[in-house]
């Protein structure tokens, strides 16, 4: 299939969900948290859309995960009564923690640790001249 078509589909999903969850996520996972979609991945057949979800402001990530997971075939209905014009079949959903906020904070640490230490280890050589 083309990839552009599947950049469209996934960006349709994307945006179509987000609105979805703007408007009735408090209903869905019943927090006042913030969720975020930072990616949709569609299969090449699109059959299949993986949503990649950033949550903020949550005290479990996984209780918002499973939440989603529950109400899967509520919110695929949404997203048909959405899209209808546009897709002739929604795809199944599948839900996914992004971590990646999460892994570039430990990179930055790690580098601010390893930055400390380099300034430690010339300090000490200075030290010894």
């Amino acid at each position: 299939m083309d990839s552009r078509r599947l950049k469209k589909v996934s960006t349709l999903l994307q945006e179509t969900l987000s609105g979805i969850l703007a408007k009735e996520g408090a209903l869905i996972y019943g927090t006042k948290c913030l969720v975020t979609i930072t990616n949709v991945v569609v299969t090449p057949d699109l059959s299949v859309a993986r949503f990649y979800f950033s949550i903020f402001n949550a005290e479990s990530n996984e209780e918002v995960l499973v939440a989603l997971h529950k109400n899967m075939s509520k919110l695929r209905g949404l997203i048909g009564n959405v899209t209808r014009h546009q897709l002739r079949k929604i795809p199944n959903l599948e839900f996914y923690l992004d971590d990646t906020l999460e892994y570039v904070d430990k990179m930055d640490k790690l580098f601010k640790q390893i930055e400390e230490e380099k300034a430690a280890i010339e300090k000490s050589k200075k030290k010894e001249d």
